[in-house]
């Protein structure tokens, strides 16, 4: 009886699991053609992506809003969402929607810059990844540096 409970629920978990995987790569958008309709969204700062999904499931935009979080979670646009105004559409697969919501410069609903994810954020994430690299070799000259000394 144990037994066939346990199989059971595998077989289940297991079936549920592909699903779920199979869904986060082969995306859908949530209406095709003449039905397809655009709804603006406004990502605000610190927003997660827990709450992001579930703003665009009560919009309609998508069907799942925690297949979406793992979506993002697998996708090049893993934390790269930014902040701002957007329009989205029905038509758009969710990867769709990812890259618009991590474009560098957004526009809100008049036209006009938003001011957020703008090339001057990048320059400054820029400046610090210099440093980086730059400690980095620091620590590349004291590598080959006790290199030598053992070498001795």
């Amino acid at each position: 009886m144990i037994l066939t409970l346990i199989i059971f629920a595998t077989i289940r978990y297991a079936t549920l699991g592909y699903s779920y995987g199979y869904q986060i790569f082969a995306q859908k958008a949530q209406s095709e053609g003449q039905n397809a309709k655009t709804v603006t969204v406004t990502v605000e700062e610190g927003q997660s992506v827990k709450q992001i999904a579930k703003m665009l499931q009560e919009k309609g935009l998508i069907h799942d809003a925690r297949l979406f979080r793992l979506q993002e979670y697998f996708s090049d646009y893993h934390k790269k969402l930014k902040p701002g105004v957007y329009e989205l559409n029905t038509a758009m697969k969710p990867e769709e929607m990812m890259a618009k919501m991590s474009e560098t410069e957004n526009k809100d609903a008049a036209g006009s810059s938003s001011g957020l994810g703008t090339t001057d954020q990048n320059t400054e994430t820029a400046g610090q990844d210099e440093e980086w690299q730059g400690d980095e070799g620091d620590h590349s000259d004291d590598a080959s540096k006790g290199m030598q000394d053992n070498g001795d």
